[in-house]
């Protein structure tokens, strides 16, 4: 999610590195995604949407094989739409291999911003996106 606390371990690789400042060559000085996304976080709606189509530009450029990495390892989808974004991967069949999902801060038990009512939330969605398509879930 657009915000994930630095959580997205994956970020922090070199390989990733590198394609997270290509991705985000032209969106004013960015070089990783968290401060992007931190960014957009506090953007006017206005802003947001010019913020995000300077790093799809920037996306335009990756190679075949850069582009695959950052879509299955730095893409963000808005705060608060995880679960629905995942839900709709299970049903269109078109889950990786693996799946890390890392959540918002409030949906991930931090005792600061969250709850295990709001992470119990998330998980229950997660299960039921699989649970609705049993051919996914004899292959997680």
């Amino acid at each position: 999610e657009w915000e994930n606390f630095t959580d997205n371990q994956i970020e922090f690789y070199a390989t990733f590195k590198a394609i997270a400042r290509k991705a985000l060559a032209k969106t004013g000085g960015h070089t990783y995604m968290e401060a992007f996304y931190a960014k957009v976080r506090g953007a006017s709606e206005a802003e947001r949407t010019r913020l995000l189509g300077l790093l799809e530009e920037g996306v335009a450029t990756l190679t075949r094989r850069e582009r695959s990495l950052f879509e299955r390892g730095l893409r963000r989808v808005p705060t608060g739409t995880l679960a629905d974004e995942f839900a709709k991967d299970v049903a269109a069949g078109t889950l990786p291999e693996v799946s890390y999902l890392v959540p918002s801060a409030i949906d991930s038990e931090h005792p600061s911003t969250s709850s295990p009512v709001h992470s119990a939330t998330i998980v229950y969605k997660i299960l039921d996106a699989l649970g609705k398509h049993p051919d996914v879930w004899r292959h997680t």
